[in-house]
C-alpha cells in the first residue's frame, strides 16, 4: 500500500501564491495528488512488468486508488491478490505430457534477469498437470506433496501447484520495483502541484 500526501512547506507555498485562499489550495492539492497517484500506478505496473517474467498484464488492474479529497489530501494505492502459478511466468516446456512423453524436468524463472532453473527438490521433480472442470481445462506446474494423499487415489501423493509471489508482493518489492519508483514520486507531485497552481492563477 502506498500513500501520497504533501508536507506543510508545499502547502505554505501554494497558499502564499494564492494570497492565503485556503479553499483553492486544498483543491489544488487534491487534483495534484490524484493525478500523481494515477501516474505512479502506471509506472509501478510498467516497472513490475519489466522486472518479472510474467505472462499476464494485470498489474494495473490489481491496483485500486482511494482518491484524495478536499478535506483529506492524501491518496492511497492498494493492491490485492494471491500468489500466481509458476506457469504464468516463463516456463519450459509448459505442455501436458504423460508417461514416456513427459520431459525429464521443467525449467522456469520468475525474474526477467534470472536464468531458467530446473524445478527440482531432492528427488521430487515438478511436472505439468491437467485440471478439468465442466467448463474448461487448465494446465499448471505441480509437484507431489509427500504429506498428503490424493482422495481419488490414496496410493499416490496429492498434487501441489507451485506458486510465485503475488502481484502485491511483486509491486511492493522495495529493491526491484518500489525503490525504482520512489525517487520519481516527489518530482511528480511537485510537477503536478505546479501545473494545478498555474491553472488556478490563470483563471
Amino acid at each position: 500500500m502506498l500513500t501520497f500526501e504533501v508536507d506543510k512547506e508545499q502547502i505554505d507555498t501554494i497558499e502564499k501564491a494564492l494570497s492565503g485562499i485556503k479553499k483553492d489550495s486544498k483543491t489544488i492539492l487534491k487534483k495534484a495528488i490524484n493525478k500523481t497517484a494515477k501516474e505512479v500506478r502506471k509506472q509501478l505496473a510498467k516497472t513490475a512488468k519489466e522486472t518479472y517474467a510474467v505472462k499476464i498484464s494485470g498489474f494495473s488492474k490489481s491496483m485500486t486508488i482511494k482518491s484524495a479529497t478536499v478535506s483529506k489530501t492524501e491518496a492511497i494505492i492498494k493492491s490485492e491478490g494471491e500468489g500466481l502459478e509458476i506457469g504464468k511466468f516463463r516456463a519450459s516446456p509448459f505442455r501436458y505430457a504423460n508417461g514416456k512423453d513427459r520431459p525429464k524436468e521443467i525449467k522456469a524463472k520468475v525474474l526477467t534477469a534470472s536464468s531458467m532453473k530446473a524445478l527440482v527438490k531432492g528427488n521430487t521433480k515438478a511436472f505439468v498437470a491437467r485440471f478439468r472442470n465442466e467448463k474448461s481445462t487448465h494446465l499448471a506446474i505441480v509437484e507431489r506433496d509427500p504429506n498428503k494423499k490424493m482422495r481419488s487415489n490414496p496410493k499416490k501423493n496429492a498434487l501441489k501447484k507451485l506458486l510465485s509471489p503475488s502481484i502485491p508482493q511483486m509491486l511492493g518489492n522495495e529493491k526491484k520495483v518500489y525503490n525504482k519508483i520512489e525517487p520519481q514520486m516527489k518530482e511528480l507531485i511537485q510537477k503536478n502541484i505546479k501545473q494545478e497552481l498555474e491553472r488556478t492563477l490563470q483563471r
